[in-house]
C-alpha cells in the first residue's frame, strides 16, 4: 500500500503503521522506502511512525540519517532523537 498511486493512499497507510509500536520488518523496510516518497508528506508520515516504534535496527536508524538529506527533516530528527543517534553515528554514516 505504500507504493499506491495516490499519495492519499501512501499518507494514510503511514499513519496507520505507526498506530503500531512493533511493526515487521517488512513494514519496517516499506516505511524506509517510503521516507524518498516523492510526496513530501508521505516521508514525514513515514518518519514519525518508525518514530513510534519500539525498536529500530541499525539499518532503520542508518536509513533514517540519509533522510536528513531532504527539505524536510523535522520529523527524522524527531525519530532520531528518540533514539538518542548520536553526532558520532551521523559521521560515521557519512551523510
Amino acid at each position: 500500500m505504500l507504493k499506491d498511486e495516490s499519495a492519499e493512499v501512501r499518507k494514510r497507510v503511514g499513519e496507520a503503521l505507526g498506530k503500531q509500536s512493533t511493526l515487521s520488518e517488512v513494514a519496517i523496510q516499506s516505511l524506509i522506502g517510503a521516507l524518498k516518497d516523492e510526496d513530501a508528506d508521505v516521508g514525514r508520515r513515514a518518519a514519525e511512525a518508525l518514530g513510534k516504534q519500539s525498536a529500530l535496527s541499525e539499518v532503520a536508524i542508518r536509513s533514517l540519517i540519509g533522510a536528513l538529506k531532504d527539505e524536510d527533516a523535522a520529523a527524522v530528527m524527531s525519530c532520531l532523537y528518540k533514539y538518542k543517534t548520536t553526532d558520532s553515528a551521523i559521521t560515521q554514516s557519512k551523510v
